[in-house]
């Protein structure tokens, strides 16, 4: 089996349309490499063809499929009539020509998780264009990876940019089959990895190359803020027992269990390092903005805050769901809930801006 047979399956499962490989495509290479790659998980046998192209003259005409019947032997025989020329008539069809096959996504899923070894099933996401494979441990950090097919399409920005299965993960990996996307059309924080570079086949068996997927993947980022002091917690807990309370536009109160502390911005890691009096950064106003609203963000809100767009009000957010976690190592998980459109984004700890009577 070549390397460019594989990397020609993977070109067409990042296909607009249909990834349908036909009998005459796969005449190319010998039958027992094509069964070679559906045993391993990468193709799936579709039904007959009902219609080829007729290899009777030089016309290549699309026709429809006939069957016949041996009445002796029971033995189905397929066959094209054409009826346009006197001199051709009945025209065989030999069954290697209908037999077809997909490239099958959720088997190169799964295929993709065991070499990745996330001791998790895939799951499907987004129908037919995204896959949750698990995470692993990389480079001391925890790399949360996806399939993602069609990343180069048109809607490829949108799509994966308001999932929030991607967004809520701290260091989200995206494998594409074959096309790498642009820039723009790779969500905030995540990186986008072409299989076509890391899979081959030795002995039969895919190999996946771990060494060149990770290369690009840095050490955990330090949270680049100043004089954050993180909160300690009572062991196990989680989200829903946080409560930050805003006393003033500066201070919060920070309740967990039997933990209660009054913070500042600036203790919190929220002052911006640009100014020379201590002031507090866009995230601090974010979070003060998600308190006055019970700690939810829809897009119209954030348009009004952001008029860089969504886009934008994303990134913020995800800088925002990082820092949170910074200053409460101690609670696992992520501190906002899954991205939704109809909801926008909620956060799942408890976060407040009391009304305060003058």
């Amino acid at each position: 089996m070549s390397l460019g047979f594989l990397e020609y399956l993977l070109r067409r499962a990042d296909c607009s349309e249909e990834a349908m490989l036909d009998g005459d495509e796969l005449a190319a290479w010998p039958e027992a490499e094509v069964q070679q790659l559906v045993d391993l998980g990468l193709l799936a046998e579709a039904p007959l063809a009902a219609a080829v192209v007729c290899d009777g003259c030089e016309e290549e005409c699309l026709e429809a499929v006939e069957w016949a019947t041996h009445p002796t032997t029971g033995e189905r025989s397929a066959f094209i009539l054409c009826r346009d020329r006197d001199d051709i008539g009945r025209v065989a069809v030999p069954l290697s020509r209908l037999r077809r096959y997909t490239v099958d996504l959720p088997g190169l899923a799964q295929v993709l998780a065991d070499a990745l070894d996330t001791r998790s099933e895939p799951r499907e996401l987004v129908a037919g264009r995204l896959w949750r494979l698990g995470s692993r441990e990389a480079k001391q950090r925890r790399v949360d990876l996806f399939l993602a097919r069609g990343m180069t399409w048109r809607d490829a920005g949108e799509l994966f940019g308001a999932c929030g299965a991607i967004a809520e993960c701290s260091c989200p990996l995206l494998l594409v089959p074959h096309d790498l996307p642009a820039e723009p059309q790779v969500p905030p924080g995540a990186r986008a990895q072409s299989l076509a570079r890391l899979l081959s086949l030795a002995d039969g068996q895919l190999e996946l190359d771990t060494d060149e997927l990770f290369a690009g993947l840095g050490p955990r980022p330090r949270v680049h803020v100043a004089d954050l002091v993180p909160v300690s917690v009572p062991e196990g807990a989680t989200w829903a027992q946080v409560h930050m309370e805003f006393m003033t536009d500066d201070h919060v109160r920070i309740v967990v269990g039997s933990t209660v502390e009054n913070r500042s911005f600036k203790e919190l890691g929220f002052r911006n390092r640009r100014k020379a009096l201590p002031e507090p950064d866009g995230l601090w106003v974010l979070l003060v903005m998600l308190a006055k609203s019970g700690g939810h963000l829809d897009a119209k809100t954030a348009f009004r805050q952001n008029p860089e767009g969504w886009d934008a009000t994303r990134r913020r957010v995800a800088d925002l769901r990082k820092r949170i976690r910074a200053i409460f190592p101690g609670v696992e998980g992520d501190p906002f809930l899954p991205f939704a459109k109809d909801r926008g984004y909620q956060t799942r700890f408890v976060l407040s801006y009391p009304q305060r009577r003058l």
